[in-house]
């Protein structure tokens, strides 16, 4: 793969957190993430390299 998959050309799509700070439409924003178990990851990455 020449270029990633996870990469954003949108310029919006990263908004820096001085913005959202300062920014009223942003009070209701909800971050969160996404946790994989560890052991998964590394079948996952294993079975992508084999």
């Amino acid at each position: 793969m020449s270029e990633r998959v996870c990469s954003h050309k949108d310029q919006n799509f990263h908004i820096p957190q001085n913005i959202v700070d300062s920014d009223s439409k942003f009070q209701n924003l909800t971050k969160f993430a996404f946790i994989r178990d560890p052991f998964d990851r590394f079948i996952s990455f294993y079975l992508h390299i084999c």
